[in-house]
């Protein structure tokens, strides 16, 4: 294979990978659903909160979320918690579900990943190597390979 097929590969399987880690957690928030936005001022607090945990979520994905002070984390803490009140009472529930997402993710996407950037960083050194000796090829014998 190519490496630009190995890496539309990857990109694949690290969607799905993502979407089972969260596909679990979704369904639970979506068969609570009423519950959980009984009121529009609860829709609104968790929307934000969701927003939030999004955001936070995409940092840390992309390497970018970096721990913060202590009194930070704890008005983080805070103010999540504050704008997530209505699913802290399912919390058992919740982490279960995405304690499901992320061993189905574990299972079935995280090796694949890891063999496949391998094979991708294999694919590149062959490729390199190859371009060399045809360098030296041609210094030494001249002309075209």
């Amino acid at each position: 294979m190519t490496i630009r097929r190995l890496k539309w590969r990857r990109f694949w399987l690290v969607v799905c990978s993502f979407l089972a880690s969260i596909i679990p957690l979704g369904l639970v928030v979506w068969m609570h659903r009423d519950e959980y936005i009984a009121t529009v001022g609860q829709a609104v607090k968790l929307s934000i909160g969701g927003i939030i945990v999004a955001i936070l979520l995409l940092l840390k994905i992309i390497g970018k979320l970096k721990m913060p002070r202590r009194v930070t984390a704890f008005a983080m803490i805070f103010i999540l918690s504050w704008l997530l009140a209505v699913v802290l009472q399912d919390l058992m529930l919740l982490s279960g579900a995405a304690l499901i997402g992320e061993a189905v993710d574990e299972i079935f996407f995280r090796h694949s990943i890891k063999r496949l950037d391998e094979r991708i960083h294999m694919e590149k050194s062959a490729d390199v190597t190859v371009q060399k000796m045809e360098q030296m090829m041609q210094k030494y014998i001249g002309g075209r390979v």
